[in-house]
């Protein structure tokens, strides 16, 4: 175990690489002191709706999806209908949600038609299964709240 001061004089500077670059941690509970990548510093933190990709760390609360006129999976971050539909379409929530996780859901022109959005394996949304988008450009925001249940907002 080590016993005593650290310091950096004589350190110079460089480039980072997420990669190959360690950082020093105290596991703060029986004084081990052990080195680990940015990298595997940046997964460990990523939470609800973060992504550590090779060290660098992203939102996917952004990412835009467009869903077409068929069944589809809605992804984290905003989906949006990109075609009008041609006949009844159901769209299914993320089977491995976060909790934190946003889905925002966007239809396009649906004229006669439905568009439902069901909640995948035994999740439920607000109580619900489904629920349904039935006018034109309507919209919902869906946030998973706690295991097996997302909330409209």
């Amino acid at each position: 175990m080590f016993k005593g001061t650290l310091t950096a004089a004589g350190l110079g500077n460089a480039t980072v690489s997420l990669a190959a670059d360690k950082m020093v941690i105290d596991d703060g509970a029986g004084g081990t002191i052990k080195t680990t990548s940015l990298a595997d510093y940046a997964t460990a933190i990523a939470g609800a709706g973060i992504t550590a990709t090779a060290g660098v760390l992203s939102t996917e609360a952004q990412a835009v999806n467009a869903i077409g006129d068929g069944t589809a999976l809605l992804e984290e971050g905003t989906n949006y209908l990109s075609a009008s539909l041609t006949a009844n379409r159901t769209y299914r929530t993320p089977v491995n949600p976060t909790v934190g996780d946003i889905i925002r859901v966007k239809a396009n022109a649906l004229g006669a038609y439905i568009m439902t959005v069901s909640a995948s394996g035994l999740h439920q949304i607000d109580g619900a299964r489904t629920f349904d988008l039935e006018s034109d450009y309507a919209a919902a925001t869906l946030v998973y709240v706690e295991t097996g249940k997302w909330r409209i907002f």
